[in-house]
């Protein structure tokens, strides 16, 4: 008996300096990771009643920690930001160009879906197109 209260305090001791050696890591998840990438698009425009296949790149923002940046967005070249939230992504009213643009989307896996206008503001006379996408991450 009197072997094992010595040993209580030894194995208090070990014990306490195990739990010190235990070093839990933070995993550091940035929500924009899953919509980065290349996609293959299919555009439908509701005004003009027409279909569009293009390749778009996703990328993050280097400055701010919640923006994503599209590359080819419309298929006309043009680069716009959107705001991710979780799943979801806002692209806020910007003008590029003689365009503004805004919308919204979500990503499932590797398909992301968005639906937007495109607004052409060049000219005398206004062009908006209304438009769904849904693009698949190659």
């Amino acid at each position: 008996m009197k072997a094992l209260v010595r040993l209580l305090p030894l194995a208090l001791l070990l014990s306490m300096s195990a739990c010190q050696l235990i070093v839990i890591e933070e995993e550091v998840f940035d929500q924009r990771d899953a919509f980065i990438g290349r996609y293959e698009v299919d555009e439908f425009s509701s005004t003009l009643g027409i279909s569009t296949l293009f390749t778009m790149d996703v990328y993050k923002d280097s400055f701010e920690p919640n923006l994503v940046v599209f590359e080819n967005f419309y298929g006309a070249g043009l680069v716009v930001f959107g705001e991710v939230s979780g799943r979801k992504v806002r692209i806020p009213l910007q003008q590029v160009g003689f365009y503004e643009v805004e919308g919204i989307g979500t990503i499932n896996g590797r398909e992301l879906t968005l639906s937007y206008t495109v607004t052409d503001v060049d000219g005398n006379s206004i062009f908006v197109d209304d438009l769904h996408a849904i693009a698949w991450r190659f």
